[in-house]
């Protein structure tokens, strides 16, 4: 009898599925909830999130924003990747400055205790 998975193999093995799942269907049928552990969920379809079981408010922006970053975790994004997939629009107006009010929004109303969800890379996004 083989010795049980532990926890990071079946975290990895799960990523691993989702990730075929995702990258084996079209966009407009990307429609899937989002755990990251037991504290914060995002629901698509609903677009509702809850951090520790409480339902959180955003505005759509800062949901599509969230959304975002939560489906690719790991990758960096730079501002203007940000801005692109979230507004779809010629930036008008200085794009850093939009996505990093909307960042600290997010930050904001997602920070609980010590767990950071949104992470900078320094001189990359």
């Amino acid at each position: 009898m083989g010795s049980p998975y532990s926890l990071e193999e079946c975290l990895a093995q799960a990523q691993s599925l989702m990730q075929m799942y995702m990258e084996s269907h079209s966009n407009e049928h990307k429609c899937f909830t989002l755990a990251f552990g037991k504290d914060l969920i995002i629901d698509s379809e609903k677009r509702k999130v809850f951090l520790k079981g409480k339902e959180l408010h955003f505005t759509r922006k800062e949901f599509d924003l969230l959304f975002c970053l939560a489906s690719s975790p790991g990758k960096v994004f730079t501002r203007e990747q940000l801005y692109d997939c979230v507004w779809n629009e010629y930036a008008a107006y200085n794009v850093d400055d939009v996505v990093r009010a909307h960042i600290k929004a997010l930050r904001q109303k997602i920070s609980e205790g010590e767990m950071e969800y949104i992470k900078n890379v320094w001189g990359v996004g």
